[in-house]
């Protein structure tokens, strides 16, 4: 609508410019030749000639130019569908994604683990957090003392995540995963600011608190993946205005974030 707009406005002007030019031919001619051009039939001939030879090429140039403003309208109207078409995919994509990963949620069972009964969907995510929060806990209570260094630290609560991985993410690992697959389709949209942060929330508001720390953890504890907390620190997914988020770690974060890329880096290279 706004193209079709702007090309009215165009070939408005185009045309208002040729009548100008028109009226401006005929007042110059009849200024010099005097208005007897109106009556002599030779002098309206010589008008004749005189008038077709000079706005010939003045509007043959405006119709030249009203072609091309008509196709740089369509061209940039057709390039708006396009855009808009691609943002339409984007975004169908996008819920779609987070419908299978909900779904994979929604699936994950635990089954009378230690004799704590059967869990399924959230209530399974937020057990096995529960365990990770209550082991990482232990440890950070034991580690965190002047004598020792933070990469030390560091390396004992990865120890400690190793663990519980090896029991639960058999369980959730396919649902975390699922997350991860969602947040690579959003971080590549980096032209598209606007889109990535609304992506990043439609996924945030997904997850439970339990969920979004396993994933914090899962990406901190796992080499390939610690590209993913600076996005996901900045997107809110750690927010903890409530205080509501059980995270054993939180007043350490800042240095075991710095001690997850430098361990990262290590690992990689190796």
């Amino acid at each position: 609508m706004a193209q079709m707009k702007g090309l009215d406005k165009g070939l408005l002007l185009l045309a208002f410019f040729a009548l100008l030019a028109i009226a401006s031919v005929t007042i110059i001619y009849i200024s010099e030749f005097s208005a007897n051009v109106l009556t002599d039939q030779e002098k309206w001939g010589q008008f004749g000639d005189y008038f077709g030879g000079v706005l010939n090429p003045i509007l043959s140039f405006f119709a030249f130019v009203a072609i091309l403003y008509t196709l740089r309208i369509q061209v940039a109207a057709n390039e708006e569908g396009e855009q808009r078409y691609e943002e339409q995919l984007r975004e169908q994509r996008l819920f779609q994604l987070i419908g299978l990963m909900s779904q994979t949620g929604v699936n994950t069972k635990i089954l009378n683990i230690g004799g704590f009964g059967d869990f399924t969907g959230h209530q399974a995510q937020h057990h096995a957090f529960g365990r990770l929060s209550e082991s990482l806990a232990a440890r950070a209570t034991w580690e965190f003392i002047p004598a020792r260094s933070h990469i030390e630290t560091f390396e004992a609560l990865e120890k400690k995540y190793k663990e519980w991985r090896v029991h639960y993410w058999p369980i959730v690992g396919f649902y975390i995963d699922s997350i991860f697959l969602v947040l690579e389709f959003i971080l590549k949209e980096e032209a598209n600011k606007k889109f990535q942060e609304f992506a990043l929330e439609a996924l945030r508001v997904q997850l439970s608190e339990s969920e979004r720390l396993l994933l914090w953890y899962s990406a901190m504890f796992t080499a390939r993946r610690v590209g993913y907390l600076e996005p996901l620190l900045r997107s809110g997914f750690i927010d903890d205005q409530d205080g509501s988020l059980n995270d054993p770690i939180k007043p350490f974060r800042n240095d075991m974030l710095t001690c997850s890329l430098l361990w990262s880096n290590s690992q990689l290279e190796k």
